[in-house]
């Protein structure tokens, strides 16, 4: 089978955050993380930015690597007849957003989604005008424009993120979103241990859009 595309009729809307949601870090446990090994390509070079530069220091590199079921999660909601979108806080135009195109693409993200030919993000990535740090607290506008676009409603749609703070953020903008803690291991602050979405944290997510 080759690479799945976009539904052209959604059942409902898998929306997810990039950094330790599709991302792991380099100090994940696969234990911890609930597999036997974590998976060890593709590798997202320099996903983690220059600043601040801490988050670098505790994990020992700028790279990233694929959450413990991040590729699954995509295939899992593409299959099932869910559309796949993504809310992330870094800026549109911004190096690091771009670091993360050609690598979304080999997730599994279905082609010309996340990356135009021109390089510049595809119809599927929600991103922030700028950047600012309060940005992770107003992905709300992400994922109503993605809901409209597939026309998909919020009971109908599930949004997966690390922080605890852009989930709490996210439902209260939007009455009947479901969200659903990734790298829950990392009490739903960064960590340089983050496991990124598990098997675990996806099943539960996506089951509630089922009721």
């Amino acid at each position: 089978m080759g690479r799945l595309a976009q539904p052209a009729n959604p059942k409902g809307l898998c929306v997810f955050d990039i950094d330790a949601t599709l991302t792991s870090h380099a100090k994940a446990d696969a234990k911890t993380c609930g597999v036997d090994r974590m998976p060890a390509g593709p590798v997202c070079k320099s996903c983690i930015g220059q600043s601040p530069a801490w988050k670098a220091e505790q994990t020992g590199t700028r790279d990233s690597f694929p959450a413990a079921y991040g590729k699954q999660a995509i295939k899992q909601c593409l299959s099932s007849g869910y559309a796949v979108g993504l809310a992330t806080a870094r800026s549109c135009t911004g190096d690091t957003l771009k670091a993360r195109l050609h690598w979304l693409d080999q997730m599994g993200m279905p082609k010309g989604s996340v990356v135009t030919a021109a390089g510049t993000p595809g119809p599927a990535v929600g991103c922030a005008p700028h950047s600012a740090p309060a940005n992770k607290l107003h992905k709300s506008g992400s994922i109503n424009r993605l809901m409209a676009q597939y026309r998909v409603t919020p009971k109908r749609t599930v949004f997966f993120d690390d922080s605890s703070a852009a989930l709490s953020a996210a439902k209260r903008a939007i009455p009947g979103l479901h969200t659903q803690q990734a790298s829950s291991n990392c009490k739903g602050e960064w960590c340089a241990s983050a496991c990124g979405l598990t098997k675990a944290e996806f099943t539960k997510g996506f089951h509630k859009t089922k009721h």
